[in-house]
């Protein structure tokens, strides 16, 4: 067997952290918090929702279109809309959009017609797609103004890609996946086994 490993000590938050990418020469850890690194060794959070209660954010991609160039992550999470310091605070769970130009500095972005989970985010040259539970799809070209677009299916949609002039999102618990040319008009196919463990889809 092998032995000659190295073992380095990383200096990491102790977040719950479960999916990762590389961009612009940097890591970047997602989870309840953004965590990153220049090196993978020393990790520093970036944001953070400054609260107890549950959030998650589920990706997190660098989009390059014509009218948003930056950082977009996406998720979902509890925040007080009332009584906030009181025994008994109103909590609802929200959709959570995070943008940032250089990766360091995030604003978030709570829509206000729709309370569902979103669970990935692509470009194309000029499009910005997220999508999430029970089939939900937005889109945008510039990351601050948003549209609610129907995408025929009703299952979770768990991951998206785009390539070769379209853009495919794929859906757990079904047969289900959705595709389109523009981001603004989908349809959907069976073409896929059904299967409640579809995470991800990639174009390569």
């Amino acid at each position: 067997d092998y032995t000659g490993y190295d073992t380095v000590s990383i200096s990491a938050p102790k977040e719950g952290l479960y999916s990762l990418t590389y961009v612009n020469d940097k890591f970047f850890a997602i989870g309840k918090d953004i965590v990153t690194s220049d090196n993978g060794i020393e990790w520093s959070v970036v944001f953070d929702f400054g609260s107890q209660l549950y959030n998650q954010i589920n990706n997190l991609r660098y989009v390059n279109t014509t009218h948003y160039v930056g950082y977009i992550a996406v998720g979902g999470g509890d925040q007080v809309i009332s009584g906030a310091g009181t025994p008994a605070p109103v909590v609802q769970f929200s959709t959570r959009v995070l943008t940032s130009l250089d990766g360091i500095t995030w604003q978030t972005f709570n829509p206000s017609f729709t309370t569902r989970m979103m669970n990935t985010v692509i470009s194309s040259d000029d499009t910005i797609v997220v999508a999430g539970t029970a089939g939900e799809i937005w889109t945008s070209s510039n990351a601050r103004n948003w549209m609610k677009v129907e995408s025929n299916v009703t299952s979770t949609l768990r991951d998206s890609a785009y390539g070769n002039g379209v853009f495919m999102a794929v859906a757990s618990g079904s047969t289900a996946a959705a595709y389109s040319a523009t981001g603004v008009s989908w349809t959907a196919t069976g073409a896929l086994p059904a299967s409640t463990t579809w995470t991800g889809v990639a174009y390569g």
